[in-house]
């Protein structure tokens, strides 16, 4: 077993690394990062390449962040209704 908790926070990085490396430590989201994640989804649905639009057009506040991150997080911020 890992021993991962399952109330861990949001990853920045999807899990391990290319080519077998360690894991990348799990980052929150910041509230910040929350609002500009729920803006650019209403500006940009439907886009072609929207999340990857999304982060270039919020960069500022993305660091660190893969357009793979900002799907998942949106995904999950609408299963909890919350999006």
């Amino acid at each position: 077993s890992s021993g991962a908790s399952p109330r861990a926070p949001a990853k920045s990085g999807g899990g391990k690394a290319a080519k077998g490396g360690p894991r990348t430590k799990r980052v929150r989201f910041t509230r910040e990062e929350v609002e500009a994640l729920l803006t650019g989804y209403r500006k940009y649905h439907g886009s072609t390449n929207m999340w990857a639009t999304i982060l270039d057009k919020y960069r500022h506040v993305f660091q660190n962040r893969t357009s793979v991150d900002l799907k998942d997080k949106h995904r999950n911020l609408v299963k909890v209704g919350e999006a």
